[in-house]
């Protein structure tokens, strides 16, 4: 990973990231020091920008989500919509799962 516009030899390896592939990535409105992303991995993940490091993560069971199809940062919530129709919200604090609404759209929650 490497910042944009950074010379070829900055890239280096992150120590934490998603073990499947990111669906989503979503900025908290007003607000670029920290972004979260949405894998198919069942994880959600608060990264702060400026360090490109892992700053809090949410863990769903993978054998029970299918993958993330939005995401949005209200910057003290992480909200993600799901393929299983599912809404959840993570705490930006401590990634504790906060609430789930279930069947909130038949085919996924897509926006």
């Amino acid at each position: 990973l490497a910042p944009f516009g950074a010379p070829a030899n900055s890239v280096r390896l992150l120590h934490e990231n998603h073990c499947g592939p990111v669906r989503c990535v979503a900025y908290a409105p007003e607000q670029s020091a920290m972004f979260v992303s949405a894998s198919e991995d069942g994880s959600v993940r608060l990264w702060d920008a400026s360090t490109y490091e892992v700053a809090v993560k949410g863990e769903l069971q993978v054998s029970l989500v299918k993958a993330p199809l939005c995401l949005a940062f209200t910057g003290e919530v992480m909200i993600s919509g799901w393929a299983d129709g599912k809404l959840r919200a993570h705490d930006a604090e401590d990634g504790k799962l906060l609430w789930t609404i279930d069947n909130v759209h038949r085919g996924g929650v897509c926006a």
